[in-house]
């Protein structure tokens, strides 16, 4: 993967999922760190997290659902264009899992594609942002298949969703554990691991806001 962004010309286009160089960037790197905290996150909710002017184009969705049933909502190209930019190369930094169309309904349309992080994204983050690899969850794919996938995409889209909510209302997701996490075993008593306790949000209340914590 090349770190160097050069401006495309103004005329010129590039076919859906071709990788174009980028220069990685803070957000790239919490991008990675989401991935790693919420494992299996979908475009849309990549976009909720770290591009917040789809707000603005979701409620210009919602007014044309009232006349247009058929109307869809997509994430916007950039965020496309980045996503395939982290997953390109022999050592991809993400890697993309394909979902199937979406069933029971009248209008065809495909599931939104998740994304997972690689071990080599993990240890950019190690040598960017100082974390150790054990910290980080990443996974592989390619190595061992994933059980009860669509279940861990439901997860990582609550987490996307919740943690969202809670900046736009000026508070802090302070931690998050998923349920790879929860389902560990004391190896003493073999009940739960007290480490496994969720702590979803908290702070301190803000002296511009009251009623807002931090």
């Amino acid at each position: 993967m090349t770190i160097d962004e050069q401006p495309a010309p103004a005329k010129r286009r590039h076919s859906r999922g071709v990788a174009v160089p980028i220069r990685l960037q803070a957000r790239d790197l919490d991008i990675l760190f989401s991935l790693s905290v919420g494992r299996y996150l979908t475009v849309p909710a990549i976009e909720w997290l770290h591009f917040p002017g789809w707000r603005e184009r979701y409620k210009a969705y919602l007014e044309q659902r009232k006349t247009d049933r058929t109307a869809a909502f997509y994430p916007k190209s950039d965020v496309y264009r980045r996503l395939v930019a982290l997953r390109a190369g022999d050592d991809p930094l993400t890697y993309r899992l394909v979902r199937a169309a979406e069933q029971a309904s009248v209008v065809y349309s495909r599931l939104p594609d998740a994304y997972v992080l690689a071990e080599a994204g993990a240890a950019l983050l190690c040598a960017q942002r100082d974390y150790e690899l054990d910290e980080l969850w990443y996974e592989d794919p390619r190595k061992r298949s994933i059980k009860n996938f669509e279940h861990s995409v439901a997860i990582g889209t609550f987490y996307a969703a919740l943690r969202c909510s809670l900046e736009f209302s000026g508070q802090q997701l302070i931690d998050w554990r998923g349920d790879h996490l929860l389902a560990r075993r004391d190896p003493v008593t073999s009940g739960p691991d007290p480490g496994g306790t969720p702590l979803l949000c908290g702070g301190r209340p803000r002296d511009d806001q009251p009623g807002v914590v931090d």
